[in-house]
């Protein structure tokens, strides 16, 4: 389940929409930068521009996948 909310200050979030759930029942929050996820899209497709077409994809440990 995916809830948004607004960062009222640094110890309270305003929900955008109701939660399922108990008083009491603990979530754990992501908080997005949608800076850092655009440099790492670009990252991924600079590094895939420095190797030939039949280089195998590699897995994120350095693995060849698929061969």
């Amino acid at each position: 389940m995916i809830i948004e909310a607004e960062i009222q200050d640094s110890m309270h979030l305003k929900l955008l929409q109701p939660v399922d759930g108990e008083r009491g029942e603990r979530v754990v929050l992501e908080i997005l930068d949608p800076e850092r996820e655009e440099f790492l899209e670009t990252a991924a497709m600079d590094l895939e521009r420095c190797y030939g077409e039949d280089e195998p994809d590699y897995s994120n440990s350095g693995v060849p996948l698929g061969k």
